[in-house]
C-alpha cells in the first residue's frame, strides 16, 4: 500500500512538472516523462522478485512451459503499452500504431507454442471421435 502512495505521489509531481515544461519545450516534458516512467519501474521492480520466484515454483508444479509462455505475452503487452503511451504523449501517434501492431505480432509470436498445443489437442481429440 505504501508503494502505491509513493508511486501517485510521484506521478502527481511528474505531471504537474511534465504540464509546466509542455509550455517552454515539449522535448523536455517527454524526457520528464520518460524519467518517470524509469523511475517507477526502477523503484518497484524489486517487487518483481518474490513474483518471479512464486511464478517459478507454479511452473514446477504444473511440470508445464505453458505458464512461461502466457507471462511472456503478457510482459511484451505491458512493455509495448508503456511504449504506446510514451509516444502518444509526445505527438507520434503513428509511431504509437507501430508500437501497438510490433508489440501484436511479438505476442502473438511469443504464444505461438501455445496455439501449437492447442491445434495437436483438437486434432487428437477430433482424430478420437
Amino acid at each position: 500500500m505504501q508503494e502505491m502512495f509513493r508511486i501517485a505521489g510521484l506521478v502527481v509531481c511528474a505531471a504537474v512538472v511534465v504540464d509546466l515544461l509542455k509550455h517552454y519545450n515539449s522535448g523536455y516534458a517527454i524526457l520528464a516523462a520518460l524519467a518517470c516512467c524509469i523511475a517507477i519501474l526502477v523503484g518497484t521492480a524489486h517487487l518483481l522478485a518474490p513474483v518471479i520466484e512464486q511464478v517459478k515454483r507454479f511452473t514446477e508444479q504444473a511440470g508445464s512451459e505453458n505458464l512461461f509462455y502466457v507471462l511472456k505475452t503478457i510482459g511484451i503487452a505491458v512493455i509495448s503499452q508503456c511504449i504506446q503511451d510514451l509516444c502518444t504523449q509526445a505527438g507520434q501517434p503513428a509511431l504509437a500504431g507501430r508500437v501497438d501492431f510490433a508489440g501484436r505480432v511479438l505476442m502473438l509470436a511469443a504464444a505461438l507454442p501455445l496455439f501449437a498445443q492447442a491445434v495437436e489437442l483438437v486434432s487428437n481429440i477430433l482424430a478420437l471421435s
